[in-house]
């Protein structure tokens, strides 16, 4: 249900001049092989202009009455066609969803049913998905509509390929994945796809992208964007391309980005040792861009004055196959706590084709009045530096917790995405 209107400046009025060609990819043929309702067909494509989006105050010539009237007697007379049954679920989708756009709110859940029923009858056509995906994202459902885009990427084909580009790149927007949405833009023009539309995204993408610079200065703010959601909390940075999450009663500490190097400090609560004495540990990642000719393990030794002994395998090789990880122990260091047990993780990463989509999740949580018409513009992104990124994990413990903090540890970089 549309609790709010969700209008991106400047795009939604693009929208009101270009028609969705999503029913252009339903074949009416199938659905109705004697051609009786073709008339119906032909009202549903000549008016798109009118329906295949809301409008938030009804400037056309023609009656929205007489659409509504004209759109449920559509849905009508093809709901008991059966010789094809997903095409035929497919369009009652979509004139459910147009019915919906003028205002019939009790029409989204009858569009949400028929673009369910289609995916059930065949989970291999994208465009199930795809047309359930942009009805989701034209309302408050943002994150079910990025959830149904991924599943119909893998689906798309040639025969549709173009048109649900623009669809996704749009989606992506609207949910605030930039990187996702420069992903379907550059498909779509690859493709020879031209519209307004496009052209909007494009340039909006490229004045909304600032480019980070590794030779510069960057304040903690600049460099981190915290995202608190019940007892965690998450660190984005698009600049270092990479996320984590944190539980939120870990004491943190953030820094600037100085001479191409940045590290945070994290300092979860103490844990009581199987002796009963409560011990403290730390976790510290450091990120450095890499220069011309530096390798990741010359910067990881710089960390290791007191030495390490490089470890048979890498503990994270199931997610990051290239890392490179040292153990050192010593029982004269911490010699109160069983000794010093400490950890370094290396890994390295260049820059991806699409720097920030492995950081994207399912969108931002856009929230509104309800009822109202809720105007959102991009916010500036400060990209990914250039080339390619060490990232050092430590993890300074003691033997007497070894096996508590480890498996902490082990849940921070498990759970991190890198670009």
């Amino acid at each position: 249900m549309k609790k709010f209107f969700l209008l991106l400046i400047a795009l939604w009025l693009f929208t009101r001049l270009e028609c969705r060609a999503d029913v252009k990819f339903v074949d009416f043929k199938k659905i109705d092989p004697s051609g009786q309702y073709v008339s119906q067909q032909h009202f549903l494509l000549a008016n798109l202009v009118y329906y295949d989006h809301w409008s938030p105050d009804w400037v056309y010539d023609v009656s929205k009455d007489s659409l509504i009237g004209e759109l449920k007697t559509c849905l009508t007379l093809f709901a008991p066609l059966k010789a094809n049954v997903y095409e035929t679920d497919l369009l009652l989708g979509e004139i459910a969803h147009y019915l919906y756009n003028l205002n019939q709110q009790s029409y989204y859940d009858t569009a949400e049913a028929y673009y369910l029923k289609a995916i059930a009858a065949d989970e291999s056509d994208c465009r199930g998905y795809w047309f359930l995906g942009y009805h989701y994202s034209q309302s408050d459902e943002l994150k079910k509509g990025v959830s149904c885009f991924n599943k119909a990427v893998k689906l798309v084909n040639s025969a549709t390929a173009n048109e649900f580009w623009q669809e996704y790149a749009f989606a992506m927007y609207a949910v605030g994945m930039p990187s996702h949405c420069r992903y379907g833009l550059d498909h779509y023009l690859k493709g020879g796809g031209s519209s307004l539309m496009a052209t909007m995204m494009d340039s909006t993408l490229k004045m909304k992208s600032v480019r980070a610079d590794p030779d510069s200065s960057y304040s903690t703010n600049e460099l981190w964007q915290p995202d608190r959601q019940g007892k965690k909390v998450t660190f984005l940075s698009r600049p270092l391309g990479i996320k984590f999450a944190a539980d939120s009663n870990w004491e943190m500490q953030m820094n600037g980005f100085v001479k191409r190097l940045t590290a945070v400090a994290m300092q979860p609560p103490v844990v009581t040792s199987p002796k009963g004495a409560n011990i403290g540990f730390s976790i510290a990642l450091v990120m450095h861009v890499a220069g011309e000719g530096e390798k990741l393990t010359d910067f990881m030794a710089s960390f290791m004055k007191m030495g390490g002994v490089r470890d048979a395998a890498f503990p994270f090789a199931d997610k990051f196959p290239t890392g490179v990880s040292y153990t050192f122990q010593n029982k004269n260091l911490y010699s109160d706590r069983g000794g010093a047990h400490i950890h370094f993780i290396g890994i390295e990463r260049s820059a991806p084709p699409y720097p920030g989509m492995s950081l994207e999740d399912q969108g931002e949580e856009m929230k509104g009045e309800p009822g109202k018409v809720n105007f959102y513009t991009p916010s500036i992104i400060r990209t990914r530096f250039p080339g390619r990124i060490f990232y050092l994990f430590l993890l300074d413990t003691c033997e007497d917790i070894h096996e508590v903090s480890w498996n902490t540890f082990k849940e921070v970089v498990n759970g991190m995405k890198l670009d």
